[in-house]
């Protein structure tokens, strides 16, 4: 990955755009160890992936695009990943 030629500079927010595909379950485990600890140093983290049970185990906030608009921001503590699912495809809680 080259996500330590961006470590090098000094930005304040980073975006990570379906990072874990087709990589194995060591280097998820370590990339989520580095975007914790990112956060936690006060980094802005954007991720965007497919992969809910991802999401709701990294991410504080959700917000859930359909058709090119947000139609869902969430906490990621109180959403589970069959609510995403529902947003993902355009249906809407009963």
């Amino acid at each position: 990955m080259a996500i330590g030629k961006w470590l090098r500079g000094d930005a304040q927010v980073l975006i990570f755009d379906e990072p874990t595909k087709g990589v194995d379950i060591k280097a998820k485990q370590d990339l989520f160890s580095l975007i914790d600890q990112l956060a936690q140093q006060g980094k802005g983290i954007i991720y965007a992936s497919g992969e809910f049970s991802e999401l709701v185990g990294l991410c504080d906030r959700i917000c859930v695009l359909w058709d090119g608009r947000i139609v869902a921001e969430l906490n990621a503590a109180e959403v589970d990943e069959e609510t995403l699912l529902l947003f993902s495809t355009g249906g809407t809680p009963q």
